[in-house]
Protein backbone atom coordinates (compact mmCIF):
# COMPACT_ATOMS: atom_id res chain seq x y z
CA UNK A 1 0.00 0.00 0.00
CA UNK A 2 0.90 3.66 -0.97
CA UNK A 3 0.15 6.58 1.46
CA UNK A 4 0.46 10.26 0.92
CA UNK A 5 0.00 12.97 3.00
CA UNK A 6 -1.09 15.83 1.06
CA UNK A 7 1.19 19.03 1.58
CA UNK A 8 -0.47 22.58 1.83
CA UNK A 9 -2.73 23.22 -0.82
CA UNK A 10 -4.13 19.55 -1.70
CA UNK A 11 -7.22 18.14 -0.70
CA UNK A 12 -8.56 14.92 0.47
CA UNK A 13 -9.42 13.81 -2.69
CA UNK A 14 -5.59 13.73 -3.51
CA UNK A 15 -5.00 11.56 -0.94
CA UNK A 16 -7.82 9.71 -1.63
CA UNK A 17 -7.10 9.11 -5.26
CA UNK A 18 -3.27 7.96 -4.56
CA UNK A 19 -4.71 5.61 -2.10
CA UNK A 20 -7.17 4.13 -4.54
CA UNK A 21 -4.18 3.09 -6.88
CA UNK A 22 -3.54 -0.58 -5.75
CA UNK A 23 -1.88 -1.91 -8.46
CA UNK A 24 1.02 0.29 -7.28
CA UNK A 25 1.95 -2.76 -4.57
CA UNK A 26 0.20 -5.56 -6.79
CA UNK A 27 2.00 -5.68 -9.98
CA UNK A 28 5.78 -7.23 -10.45
CA UNK A 29 7.60 -4.01 -11.61
CA UNK A 30 9.74 -1.26 -10.41
CA UNK A 31 7.64 2.08 -10.01
CA UNK A 32 7.93 5.59 -9.60
CA UNK A 33 6.59 6.79 -6.55
CA UNK A 34 7.85 10.62 -6.36
CA UNK A 35 10.03 12.68 -8.07
CA UNK A 36 10.67 15.85 -6.63
CA UNK A 37 12.45 18.56 -8.86
CA UNK A 38 15.69 17.03 -10.92
CA UNK A 39 17.45 16.47 -7.57
CA UNK A 40 16.12 14.06 -5.46
CA UNK A 41 13.83 10.83 -6.84
CA UNK A 42 12.20 8.27 -4.36
CA UNK A 43 11.60 4.86 -6.14
CA UNK A 44 9.73 1.79 -4.95
CA UNK A 45 10.89 -1.56 -6.10
CA UNK A 46 8.78 -4.53 -5.53
CA UNK A 47 9.75 -7.96 -6.72
CA UNK A 48 6.21 -9.86 -6.35
CA UNK A 49 6.78 -13.64 -6.97
CA UNK A 50 4.43 -16.50 -7.03
CA UNK A 51 4.79 -16.96 -3.46
CA UNK A 52 4.56 -13.42 -2.26
CA UNK A 53 1.50 -14.19 -0.09
CA UNK A 54 3.24 -15.65 1.91
CA UNK A 55 5.16 -12.87 2.57
CA UNK A 56 8.59 -13.31 0.62
CA UNK A 57 8.21 -10.92 -1.70
CA UNK A 58 11.61 -8.93 -1.59
CA UNK A 59 11.07 -4.95 -1.39
CA UNK A 60 13.17 -1.93 -0.97
CA UNK A 61 13.31 1.98 -1.33
CA UNK A 62 15.76 3.31 -3.55
CA UNK A 63 16.57 7.38 -3.24
CA UNK A 64 19.09 8.84 -5.79
CA UNK A 65 19.79 12.25 -5.64
CA UNK A 66 21.32 13.94 -8.84
CA UNK A 67 24.23 11.74 -9.75
CA UNK A 68 24.99 10.99 -6.64
CA UNK A 69 25.55 7.36 -5.44
CA UNK A 70 21.99 5.70 -4.50
CA UNK A 71 20.59 5.40 -1.04
CA UNK A 72 18.97 1.75 -0.96
CA UNK A 73 16.54 0.70 2.08
CA UNK A 74 15.83 -3.38 1.86
CA UNK A 75 13.74 -4.32 4.42
CA UNK A 76 14.30 -2.84 7.61
CA UNK A 77 18.24 -1.96 6.33
CA UNK A 78 19.73 0.95 4.96
CA UNK A 79 22.58 0.42 2.00
CA UNK A 80 25.18 2.45 0.51
CA UNK A 81 27.55 1.47 -2.48
CA UNK A 82 26.04 -2.43 -1.33
CA UNK A 83 27.31 -2.05 1.97
CA UNK A 84 24.66 -2.19 5.02
CA UNK A 85 25.10 1.22 7.79
CA UNK A 86 24.15 1.42 10.89
CA UNK A 87 21.31 4.11 11.85
CA UNK A 88 21.53 6.84 11.80
CA UNK A 89 22.89 7.38 8.71
CA UNK A 90 23.14 11.58 7.04
CA UNK A 91 24.32 11.52 3.72
CA UNK A 92 24.04 14.94 1.46
CA UNK A 93 21.22 16.44 2.57
CA UNK A 94 19.01 13.11 3.39
CA UNK A 95 18.75 11.61 6.92
CA UNK A 96 17.28 8.51 8.30
CA UNK A 97 16.67 6.87 11.47
CA UNK A 98 14.27 4.38 12.20
CA UNK A 99 13.59 1.52 14.60
CA UNK A 100 13.19 -1.92 14.01
CA UNK A 101 9.41 -1.64 12.65
CA UNK A 102 9.88 1.38 10.45
CA UNK A 103 12.40 3.94 9.01
CA UNK A 104 12.04 7.62 9.07
CA UNK A 105 14.08 9.68 5.73
CA UNK A 106 13.93 13.42 5.27
CA UNK A 107 15.21 14.89 2.34
CA UNK A 108 16.34 18.57 1.97
CA UNK A 109 13.89 19.44 4.65
CA UNK A 110 11.20 19.03 2.08
CA UNK A 111 10.18 15.53 1.45
CA UNK A 112 10.16 13.10 3.95
CA UNK A 113 9.13 9.25 3.65
CA UNK A 114 7.92 6.95 6.12
CA UNK A 115 8.49 2.95 5.25
CA UNK A 116 7.72 -0.19 7.11
CA UNK A 117 10.36 -2.68 5.42
CA UNK A 118 7.37 -4.50 3.79
CA UNK A 119 5.89 -2.57 1.46
CA UNK A 120 3.91 0.54 2.84
CA UNK A 121 5.44 4.31 2.39
CA UNK A 122 4.06 7.67 3.39
CA UNK A 123 5.21 10.27 1.30
CA UNK A 124 5.08 13.87 2.88
CA UNK A 125 5.84 17.20 2.11
CA UNK A 126 6.15 20.66 3.47
CA UNK A 127 4.74 22.49 0.45
CA UNK A 128 3.31 22.43 -2.52
CA UNK A 129 5.76 21.98 -5.30
CA UNK A 130 5.70 20.24 -8.59
CA UNK A 131 6.32 16.56 -8.24
CA UNK A 132 5.52 13.40 -10.98
CA UNK A 133 5.21 9.72 -10.04
CA UNK A 134 2.80 7.73 -8.27
CA UNK A 135 2.48 10.05 -5.47
CA UNK A 136 1.74 13.35 -7.83
CA UNK A 137 -1.52 14.69 -7.84
CA UNK A 138 -1.59 15.73 -11.63
CA UNK A 139 -3.78 12.55 -12.85
CA UNK A 140 -7.44 12.77 -12.84
CA UNK A 141 -6.59 8.78 -14.08
CA UNK A 142 -6.73 6.15 -11.05
CA UNK A 143 -6.27 2.30 -10.48
CA UNK A 144 -4.24 -0.21 -12.97
CA UNK A 145 -3.89 2.44 -15.89
CA UNK A 146 -2.21 5.04 -13.60
CA UNK A 147 -0.17 3.12 -11.91
CA UNK A 148 1.69 1.80 -15.44
CA UNK A 149 1.63 5.19 -16.36
CA UNK A 150 5.18 4.70 -13.71
CA UNK A 151 6.37 1.73 -14.17
CA UNK A 152 10.32 1.56 -14.58
CA UNK A 153 10.82 -1.97 -15.46
CA UNK A 154 9.16 -5.00 -15.15
CA UNK A 155 9.90 -7.84 -12.97
CA UNK A 156 8.66 -11.43 -13.00
CA UNK A 157 5.43 -12.70 -13.42
CA UNK A 158 2.79 -10.09 -12.75
CA UNK A 159 -0.23 -10.88 -10.07
CA UNK A 160 -3.86 -10.01 -10.54
CA UNK A 161 -4.81 -6.51 -11.34
CA UNK A 162 -8.68 -6.72 -10.53
CA UNK A 163 -9.50 -7.01 -6.83
CA UNK A 164 -11.52 -10.25 -5.50
CA UNK A 165 -14.32 -8.05 -4.13
CA UNK A 166 -16.80 -11.14 -4.00
CA UNK A 167 -13.98 -13.31 -1.93
CA UNK A 168 -14.65 -14.46 1.46
CA UNK A 169 -11.14 -13.08 2.48
CA UNK A 170 -12.60 -9.20 2.37
CA UNK A 171 -15.08 -10.05 5.32
CA UNK A 172 -11.40 -9.24 7.49
CA UNK A 173 -11.55 -6.11 6.09
CA UNK A 174 -14.73 -5.21 9.04
CA UNK A 175 -11.96 -4.91 10.93
CA UNK A 176 -10.19 -2.48 9.22
CA UNK A 177 -11.36 -0.10 12.27
CA UNK A 178 -11.32 -0.23 16.18
CA UNK A 179 -15.29 1.02 16.40
CA UNK A 180 -16.13 3.82 18.79
CA UNK A 181 -12.75 4.81 19.43
CA UNK A 182 -11.89 8.56 19.71
CA UNK A 183 -10.88 9.25 16.29
CA UNK A 184 -7.89 11.85 15.60
CA UNK A 185 -8.65 12.25 11.29
CA UNK A 186 -11.88 13.30 9.54
CA UNK A 187 -14.71 10.75 8.12
CA UNK A 188 -13.45 11.31 5.12
CA UNK A 189 -10.02 10.80 5.66
CA UNK A 190 -11.04 7.42 7.41
CA UNK A 191 -13.17 6.60 4.72
CA UNK A 192 -10.53 6.58 2.61
CA UNK A 193 -7.70 4.36 4.84
CA UNK A 194 -10.51 2.23 5.21
CA UNK A 195 -10.82 1.72 1.31
CA UNK A 196 -7.16 1.55 1.27
CA UNK A 197 -7.18 -1.45 4.17
CA UNK A 198 -10.14 -3.28 2.09
CA UNK A 199 -8.02 -3.01 -0.99
CA UNK A 200 -5.01 -4.87 0.66
CA UNK A 201 -6.94 -7.21 2.43
CA UNK A 202 -8.87 -8.89 -0.60
CA UNK A 203 -5.91 -8.64 -2.37
CA UNK A 204 -3.19 -9.36 -0.43
CA UNK A 205 -4.56 -11.40 2.61
CA UNK A 206 -3.08 -8.93 5.11
CA UNK A 207 -4.49 -6.72 6.99
CA UNK A 208 -1.97 -5.59 9.24
CA UNK A 209 -0.13 -2.66 7.44
CA UNK A 210 -3.40 -1.13 6.90
CA UNK A 211 -4.33 -1.53 10.81
CA UNK A 212 -1.22 0.15 12.14
CA UNK A 213 -1.15 2.79 9.38
CA UNK A 214 -4.83 3.70 10.65
CA UNK A 215 -3.98 3.28 14.40
CA UNK A 216 -1.10 5.81 13.71
CA UNK A 217 -2.91 8.63 11.54
CA UNK A 218 -6.57 8.00 13.38
CA UNK A 219 -5.83 6.08 16.67
CA UNK A 220 -3.04 7.80 18.20
CA UNK A 221 -3.75 7.09 21.63
CA UNK A 222 -4.14 3.82 21.19
CA UNK A 223 -3.18 1.39 24.39
CA UNK A 224 -2.93 -2.09 24.89
CA UNK A 225 -5.72 -2.17 27.09
CA UNK A 226 -8.18 -0.88 24.14
CA UNK A 227 -6.65 -2.85 21.24
CA UNK A 228 -9.21 -5.12 19.69
CA UNK A 229 -8.16 -8.94 18.73
CA UNK A 230 -7.04 -7.99 15.54
CA UNK A 231 -4.87 -4.72 16.17
CA UNK A 232 -3.32 -7.09 19.07
CA UNK A 233 -2.48 -9.41 16.51
CA UNK A 234 -0.85 -6.90 14.39
CA UNK A 235 1.11 -5.16 16.50
CA UNK A 236 4.97 -7.14 16.81
CA UNK A 237 6.14 -8.61 19.83
CA UNK A 238 8.25 -6.35 22.15
CA UNK A 239 11.16 -8.15 23.56
CA UNK A 240 11.34 -8.22 27.67
CA UNK A 241 10.96 -4.80 29.27
CA UNK A 242 9.66 -3.04 26.01
CA UNK A 243 6.24 -2.09 24.96
CA UNK A 244 4.84 -1.05 21.45
CA UNK A 245 4.38 2.73 20.66
CA UNK A 246 3.21 4.46 17.78
CA UNK A 247 4.82 7.14 18.79
CA UNK A 248 8.38 5.95 19.35
CA UNK A 249 10.83 8.59 19.47
CA UNK A 250 13.35 9.21 16.25
CA UNK A 251 15.96 8.89 18.45
CA UNK A 252 15.38 6.66 21.08
CA UNK A 253 16.83 7.34 24.86
CA UNK A 254 19.86 5.06 25.49
CA UNK A 255 22.66 4.23 27.89
CA UNK A 256 25.23 6.27 25.43
CA UNK A 257 23.35 9.67 25.09
CA UNK A 258 21.06 9.90 28.06
CA UNK A 259 23.36 12.45 29.76
CA UNK A 260 23.25 14.24 26.95
CA UNK A 261 19.48 13.90 25.00
CA UNK A 262 19.81 14.67 21.42
CA UNK A 263 15.77 16.19 20.21
CA UNK A 264 14.48 14.97 16.77
CA UNK A 265 12.15 16.24 14.90
CA UNK A 266 9.80 14.17 13.53
CA UNK A 267 7.23 11.78 13.16
CA UNK A 268 6.69 9.01 15.78
CA UNK A 269 7.18 6.13 14.59
CA UNK A 270 5.91 2.62 14.90
CA UNK A 271 8.47 0.80 17.28
CA UNK A 272 9.04 -0.80 20.65
CA UNK A 273 9.99 1.25 23.52
CA UNK A 274 11.37 1.51 26.79
CA UNK A 275 9.29 2.47 29.66
CA UNK A 276 10.21 6.48 31.17
CA UNK A 277 12.22 5.71 33.71
CA UNK A 278 14.68 3.18 31.90
CA UNK A 279 16.78 3.83 28.67
CA UNK A 280 17.70 1.54 25.85
CA UNK A 281 20.73 -0.90 26.41
CA UNK A 282 21.65 -3.79 23.97
CA UNK A 283 18.43 -4.96 23.12
CA UNK A 284 16.89 -4.63 26.61
CA UNK A 285 15.64 -1.64 28.91
CA UNK A 286 17.82 -0.72 31.77
CA UNK A 287 17.72 1.79 34.45
CA UNK A 288 20.25 4.49 33.54
CA UNK A 289 22.73 3.98 36.71
CA UNK A 290 23.00 0.55 35.88
CA UNK A 291 24.43 1.27 32.02
CA UNK A 292 27.96 -0.17 31.26
CA UNK A 293 31.18 1.94 30.32
CA UNK A 294 32.93 1.60 26.55
CA UNK A 295 36.76 2.35 26.41
CA UNK A 296 38.21 1.16 23.60
CA UNK A 297 35.88 -1.06 22.44
CA UNK A 298 35.53 -2.59 25.79
CA UNK A 299 32.24 -2.75 27.60
CA UNK A 300 32.97 -2.80 31.13
CA UNK A 301 29.81 -3.16 33.61
CA UNK A 302 28.29 -0.92 36.20
CA UNK A 303 30.10 -0.45 39.42
CA UNK A 304 33.20 -2.80 37.77
CA UNK A 305 36.55 -1.66 38.39
CA UNK A 306 39.33 -1.36 35.81
CA UNK A 307 42.38 -0.42 35.42
CA UNK A 308 42.88 1.54 31.83
CA UNK A 309 46.90 2.03 31.42
CA UNK A 310 47.63 4.21 34.56
CA UNK A 311 43.93 5.25 35.20
CA UNK A 312 42.43 3.30 38.14
CA UNK A 313 38.57 3.49 37.08
CA UNK A 314 35.28 2.52 38.06
CA UNK A 315 32.34 2.41 35.55
CA UNK A 316 29.27 4.48 37.06
CA UNK A 317 26.30 4.75 35.43
CA UNK A 318 27.88 5.07 31.77
CA UNK A 319 30.56 6.99 32.72
CA UNK A 320 34.35 5.84 33.75
CA UNK A 321 35.26 8.03 36.93
CA UNK A 322 38.73 7.39 36.82
CA UNK A 323 42.08 8.69 39.07
CA UNK A 324 45.54 8.24 38.01
CA UNK A 325 48.51 5.92 38.99
CA UNK A 326 52.15 6.82 38.72
CA UNK A 327 53.39 4.61 36.15
CA UNK A 328 55.43 5.19 33.18
CA UNK A 329 54.10 5.76 29.30
CA UNK A 330 54.83 3.41 26.35
CA UNK A 331 54.80 4.64 22.66
CA UNK A 332 55.47 1.83 20.29
CA UNK A 333 56.08 1.64 16.59
CA UNK A 334 54.97 -2.07 15.32
CA UNK A 335 54.18 -4.24 12.38
CA UNK A 336 53.22 -2.77 9.09
CA UNK A 337 54.00 0.76 10.73
CA UNK A 338 51.85 1.16 13.53
CA UNK A 339 52.16 3.76 15.88
CA UNK A 340 50.48 4.03 19.09
CA UNK A 341 51.22 7.11 21.19
CA UNK A 342 52.18 7.55 24.84
CA UNK A 343 48.46 8.48 25.34
CA UNK A 344 47.36 5.44 23.25
CA UNK A 345 46.17 6.95 20.00
CA UNK A 346 46.88 4.60 17.14
CA UNK A 347 47.68 5.26 13.96
CA UNK A 348 49.13 4.08 10.62
CA UNK A 349 51.78 5.69 8.32
CA UNK A 350 53.58 4.68 4.85
CA UNK A 351 57.43 5.10 6.02
CA UNK A 352 60.12 5.37 3.98
CA UNK A 353 61.93 8.41 5.53
CA UNK A 354 63.84 9.69 8.57
CA UNK A 355 61.32 11.13 11.51
CA UNK A 356 61.40 12.84 14.60
CA UNK A 357 59.64 9.65 16.95
CA UNK A 358 60.63 11.77 20.68
CA UNK A 359 62.25 15.05 20.97
CA UNK A 360 62.50 16.87 24.14
CA UNK A 361 64.99 19.45 25.97
CA UNK A 362 67.17 16.59 26.66
CA UNK A 363 66.56 14.30 23.76
CA UNK A 364 65.62 13.61 20.38
CA UNK A 365 64.72 9.66 18.82
CA UNK A 366 64.77 9.04 15.36
CA UNK A 367 63.15 6.52 13.43
CA UNK A 368 64.31 5.21 9.69
CA UNK A 369 61.93 2.89 7.60
CA UNK A 370 61.29 1.75 4.61
CA UNK A 371 57.95 1.46 3.07
CA UNK A 372 57.60 -2.28 3.59
CA UNK A 373 56.64 -2.40 -0.08
CA UNK A 374 59.65 -1.79 -0.95
CA UNK A 375 61.60 -3.79 1.99
CA UNK A 376 63.59 -7.16 1.06
CA UNK A 377 62.18 -8.60 4.59
CA UNK A 378 58.56 -7.77 6.59
CA UNK A 379 60.91 -5.11 8.77
CA UNK A 380 60.17 -2.24 8.57
CA UNK A 381 62.56 -0.08 10.59
CA UNK A 382 65.97 0.12 9.22
CA UNK A 383 67.15 1.96 12.25
CA UNK A 384 66.68 3.89 15.88
CA UNK A 385 69.25 6.99 16.62
CA UNK A 386 69.17 8.47 20.39
CA UNK A 387 70.57 11.86 20.70
CA UNK A 388 71.88 12.54 24.14
CA UNK A 389 71.66 17.09 23.56
CA UNK A 390 73.51 17.53 27.02
CA UNK A 391 76.49 15.89 26.36
CA UNK A 392 76.17 15.68 22.48
CA UNK A 393 76.37 12.18 21.72
CA UNK A 394 74.13 10.08 19.24
CA UNK A 395 73.68 6.33 19.18
CA UNK A 396 72.34 4.61 16.49
CA UNK A 397 70.55 0.71 16.59
CA UNK A 398 70.29 -0.69 12.99
CA UNK A 399 67.95 -3.75 11.83
CA UNK A 400 71.38 -5.44 11.24
CA UNK A 401 71.89 -5.50 15.41
CA UNK A 402 74.79 -3.23 15.14
CA UNK A 403 75.26 -0.38 17.51
CA UNK A 404 76.86 2.63 16.64
CA UNK A 405 78.48 5.49 18.86
CA UNK A 406 79.21 8.69 16.25
CA UNK A 407 80.00 6.46 13.54
CA UNK A 408 82.33 3.61 15.52
CA UNK A 409 80.77 0.72 16.16
CA UNK A 410 80.77 -0.42 19.60
CA UNK A 411 80.87 -3.75 21.28
CA UNK A 412 78.03 -4.56 23.95
CA UNK A 413 77.43 -4.10 26.96
CA UNK A 414 78.18 -0.40 26.81
CA UNK A 415 78.21 2.19 29.51
CA UNK A 416 79.26 5.98 28.74
CA UNK A 417 82.10 6.78 30.15
CA UNK A 418 82.18 4.57 32.73
CA UNK A 419 79.18 6.38 34.31
CA UNK A 420 75.58 4.54 35.06
CA UNK A 421 73.98 7.86 33.17
CA UNK A 422 73.83 5.80 29.36
CA UNK A 423 73.94 2.07 29.48
CA UNK A 424 73.36 -0.18 26.44
CA UNK A 425 72.87 -4.19 26.34
CA UNK A 426 71.23 -7.19 23.87
CA UNK A 427 68.69 -7.72 26.29
CA UNK A 428 67.98 -10.96 24.20
CA UNK A 429 68.93 -12.41 20.91
CA UNK A 430 66.74 -9.91 19.17
CA UNK A 431 66.08 -6.87 21.69
CA UNK A 432 68.77 -4.27 21.81
CA UNK A 433 68.54 -2.19 25.04
CA UNK A 434 69.01 1.65 26.08
CA UNK A 435 68.66 3.03 29.54
CA UNK A 436 69.64 6.23 30.11
CA UNK A 437 69.10 8.96 33.24
CA UNK A 438 67.79 11.78 31.11
CA UNK A 439 64.42 9.64 31.58
CA UNK A 440 64.02 7.89 28.27
CA UNK A 441 64.61 3.74 28.33
CA UNK A 442 64.38 2.38 24.80
CA UNK A 443 63.71 -1.62 23.88
CA UNK A 444 64.43 -2.10 19.92
CA UNK A 445 63.36 -5.87 18.42
CA UNK A 446 65.84 -5.48 15.17
CA UNK A 447 65.06 -8.96 14.15
CA UNK A 448 61.07 -8.19 14.41
CA UNK A 449 60.56 -4.66 13.86
CA UNK A 450 59.34 -3.38 17.10
CA UNK A 451 60.10 -0.66 19.40
CA UNK A 452 59.15 0.62 22.38
CA UNK A 453 60.11 4.20 23.66
CA UNK A 454 58.99 4.02 27.43
CA UNK A 455 59.02 7.52 29.67
CA UNK A 456 58.87 8.16 33.46
CA UNK A 457 55.97 9.99 34.66
CA UNK A 458 58.21 13.26 35.27
CA UNK A 459 58.77 14.01 31.89
CA UNK A 460 54.65 13.93 30.85
CA UNK A 461 54.25 17.67 29.26
CA UNK A 462 57.69 17.75 27.61
CA UNK A 463 57.21 15.42 24.51
CA UNK A 464 56.43 16.16 20.96
CA UNK A 465 57.34 14.00 17.73
CA UNK A 466 55.62 11.04 16.08
CA UNK A 467 54.98 9.51 19.54
CA UNK A 468 52.40 12.51 20.62
CA UNK A 469 52.22 15.16 23.66
CA UNK A 470 52.49 12.57 26.43
CA UNK A 471 49.53 14.68 28.80
CA UNK A 472 46.77 12.17 28.53
CA UNK A 473 44.99 14.05 26.27
CA UNK A 474 44.57 12.31 22.80
CA UNK A 475 43.00 15.57 21.36
CA UNK A 476 46.62 16.64 20.54
CA UNK A 477 48.12 14.23 19.89
CA UNK A 478 48.62 15.02 16.47
CA UNK A 479 50.57 18.20 16.92
CA UNK A 480 52.78 19.18 14.49
CA UNK A 481 56.74 20.44 14.37
CA UNK A 482 54.96 23.88 14.12
CA UNK A 483 52.96 23.08 17.14
CA UNK A 484 49.71 23.30 15.65
CA UNK A 485 47.10 20.28 15.63
CA UNK A 486 46.64 18.65 12.11
CA UNK A 487 42.96 17.01 11.38
CA UNK A 488 44.77 13.81 9.65
CA UNK A 489 47.96 11.51 10.28
CA UNK A 490 49.95 11.71 7.45
CA UNK A 491 50.07 15.21 7.61
CA UNK A 492 51.08 15.56 10.96
CA UNK A 493 53.97 12.61 10.11
CA UNK A 494 55.39 14.63 7.05
CA UNK A 495 55.23 17.86 9.60
CA UNK A 496 58.28 15.71 11.57
CA UNK A 497 60.02 14.03 8.06
CA UNK A 498 64.13 15.02 9.69
CA UNK A 499 65.50 14.39 5.78
CA UNK A 500 65.81 16.06 2.82
CA UNK A 501 66.40 13.33 0.92
CA UNK A 502 62.75 11.84 0.73
CA UNK A 503 59.22 13.17 -0.42
CA UNK A 504 56.26 13.75 2.18
CA UNK A 505 54.44 10.51 2.60
CA UNK A 506 50.90 10.36 0.14
CA UNK A 507 47.63 11.26 2.02
CA UNK A 508 46.64 8.17 1.31
CA UNK A 509 43.61 5.79 2.93
CA UNK A 510 45.00 2.42 4.41
CA UNK A 511 43.23 -0.37 2.23
CA UNK A 512 42.06 -3.47 3.99
CA UNK A 513 45.00 -6.30 2.84
CA UNK A 514 42.92 -9.42 4.09
CA UNK A 515 40.26 -8.23 1.14
CA UNK A 516 43.03 -8.10 -1.21
CA UNK A 517 44.89 -11.02 -0.53
CA UNK A 518 41.91 -13.01 0.68
CA UNK A 519 43.44 -16.57 0.63
CA UNK A 520 45.36 -15.42 4.11
CA UNK A 521 41.76 -13.91 5.57
CA UNK A 522 41.07 -16.67 7.21
CA UNK A 523 44.43 -18.03 8.60
CA UNK A 524 44.56 -14.32 10.05
CA UNK A 525 41.31 -14.70 11.51
CA UNK A 526 42.01 -17.71 12.74
CA UNK A 527 45.47 -16.85 14.46
CA UNK A 528 45.33 -13.51 15.67
CA UNK A 529 41.91 -14.75 17.26
CA UNK A 530 44.06 -15.47 20.54
CA UNK A 531 44.89 -11.86 21.40
CA UNK A 532 41.38 -11.79 22.28
CA UNK A 533 41.09 -15.20 24.02
CA UNK A 534 41.43 -16.00 27.78
CA UNK A 535 44.86 -16.78 27.54
CA UNK A 536 45.38 -12.66 27.00
CA UNK A 537 42.92 -12.10 29.38
CA UNK A 538 44.30 -10.78 32.54
CA UNK A 539 45.34 -8.48 30.13
CA UNK A 540 42.18 -6.97 28.55
CA UNK A 541 42.19 -3.55 30.07
CA UNK A 542 44.69 -2.67 27.72
CA UNK A 543 41.88 -3.01 24.59
CA UNK A 544 42.74 -6.33 22.69
CA UNK A 545 40.50 -4.96 19.75
CA UNK A 546 43.06 -2.47 17.62
CA UNK A 547 45.94 -5.07 18.05
CA UNK A 548 44.05 -7.91 16.43
CA UNK A 549 42.98 -5.69 13.80
CA UNK A 550 47.04 -5.16 13.56
CA UNK A 551 47.71 -8.55 13.70
CA UNK A 552 45.22 -9.38 10.56
CA UNK A 553 46.44 -6.46 8.69
CA UNK A 554 50.38 -7.65 8.97
CA UNK A 555 49.31 -11.28 8.71
CA UNK A 556 47.11 -10.80 5.33
CA UNK A 557 50.31 -8.10 3.89
CA UNK A 558 53.10 -9.96 4.74
CA UNK A 559 54.96 -11.66 2.79
CA UNK A 560 56.01 -14.49 5.48
CA UNK A 561 52.40 -14.23 7.22
CA UNK A 562 53.79 -17.22 10.15
CA UNK A 563 56.73 -13.77 10.94
CA UNK A 564 53.96 -11.16 10.84
CA UNK A 565 51.57 -13.20 12.99
CA UNK A 566 54.41 -14.00 15.63
CA UNK A 567 55.42 -10.27 15.44
CA UNK A 568 52.02 -8.84 15.89
CA UNK A 569 51.06 -11.20 19.21
CA UNK A 570 54.22 -10.67 20.44
CA UNK A 571 53.49 -6.39 20.27
CA UNK A 572 50.44 -7.18 22.44
CA UNK A 573 51.90 -9.40 25.02
CA UNK A 574 55.14 -7.03 25.33
CA UNK A 575 52.64 -4.31 26.00
CA UNK A 576 51.08 -6.31 28.75
CA UNK A 577 54.61 -6.69 30.29
CA UNK A 578 55.68 -3.08 30.03
CA UNK A 579 52.29 -3.07 32.72
CA UNK A 580 53.13 -5.78 34.58
CA UNK A 581 51.09 -8.42 33.07
CA UNK A 582 52.93 -11.58 31.51
CA UNK A 583 51.55 -13.88 29.16
CA UNK A 584 52.78 -16.74 27.76
CA UNK A 585 51.25 -17.46 24.42
CA UNK A 586 54.34 -19.53 22.56
CA UNK A 587 52.60 -22.88 23.62
CA UNK A 588 49.27 -22.39 22.25
CA UNK A 589 50.34 -20.97 18.44
CA UNK A 590 52.87 -23.40 17.67
CA UNK A 591 54.25 -21.10 15.12
CA UNK A 592 55.74 -18.83 17.22
CA UNK A 593 57.21 -21.45 19.82
CA UNK A 594 60.71 -19.93 19.99
CA UNK A 595 59.55 -16.37 19.61
CA UNK A 596 60.56 -14.13 22.82
CA UNK A 597 59.06 -11.41 24.17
Amino acid sequence: MVHYNAPRGFGEGDIGRILQKPAAVLTNLKISVVRLWEEAVVKVMLDQQEDCLKGKCTRKIIISKGTLPVLELQNMTVFFQQHGRALPVFYSGMYIYGTEEELFIKINKQLTVLWNGKGTVTVSMKMQINVTGLCSHSSDVVGHTFAATWELEKIGMSCSTKPAEDHQICQLADNCLNKGRNLSCSLKTLSILQQACRNDVCWGNDICPARLTLMRLCESDETDGHLTPVARSCIPECRATYYFSVVASLCPTTCQNYRNKVQCKGPGLLGCVCPDDLVSYNGTCVRPQDCPCSYNGEVFKSGQNIQLFCLKCKCQGGQMDCSDLDCPAVCSVSGRQYIATFDGTRYYFSGGCKHVLVTTDKFTVYLGTNTCQEADSDNCIEYVILTIKAVGISIKLTKAGRVFLGKKVIELPYVYRSAPTLSIRLASSMFLEIVSLTGVHIQYDFKGGRLYVILQPHMMGETLGLCGTYNRNRLDDFMSSSKLIDSTPMAFVNSWRASSQCTDSPLLPVHEPCKINYQKESYAKEKCSIIKSDIFKSCHFISPEQFYDQCRHDVCSCSDSETCLCTAIANYAHVCLLYGVLIDFRATVRECGEYLL
